[in-house]
């Protein structure tokens, strides 16, 4: 073999190399990032309103606030499961949706989840926009467990 036809494979394990060094450096600058990076409040801020108007209308949580906390955490993890930001466990993330009930159940999720960064700084964004830019071919199925459950919200 001549020196030309190592070329392809030494740009490949290059760049997968840096892809995995940037990835671990970057799951610890997430931290410290996210409380700079502009947040995206506008349905958090209505998940939180909508938390508010149900608990006042007689709604009650289906599970204990930190479970909602576990769920959020769960669907990150979930939506982080591949290399190179390939969503791989789309189940998990369809389990945590089967598990709502109610509006005031997607309310809590929607507030738990928050804003988090998505594999690079920079890239954060709330629920609603992880489901959107990261799996919209789940959307047809979340939204036919909330129809199901006459539960109005919709992504």
């Amino acid at each position: 073999m001549n020196k030309d036809s190592f070329t392809p494979i030494l740009l490949i394990a290059g760049g997968f190399l840096a892809l995995k060094v940037f990835g671990a450096v970057s799951e610890g600058v997430d931290r410290v990032t996210d409380a700079f990076l502009p947040k995206n409040l506008d349905s958090v801020d209505e998940a939180r309103k909508d938390t508010d108007r149900l608990l006042k209308a007689g709604f009650t949580p289906t599970y204990s606030m930190a479970s909602y906390g576990g769920m959020a955490d769960s669907l990150e993890n979930a939506f982080k499961s591949g290399p190179f930001g390939i969503v791989e466990d789309e189940d998990e993330i369809l389990r945590v949706f089967h598990r709502m009930h109610n509006d005031l159940d997607v309310s809590l999720l929607v507030e738990a989840f928050g804003v988090r960064t998505f594999v690079l700084p920079g890239n954060s964004g709330n629920l609603i926009d992880w489901i959107s830019k990261w799996t919209p071919e789940l959307k047809p199925e979340i939204n036919s467990v909330f129809t199901q459950r006459n539960i109005s919200y919709s992504f």
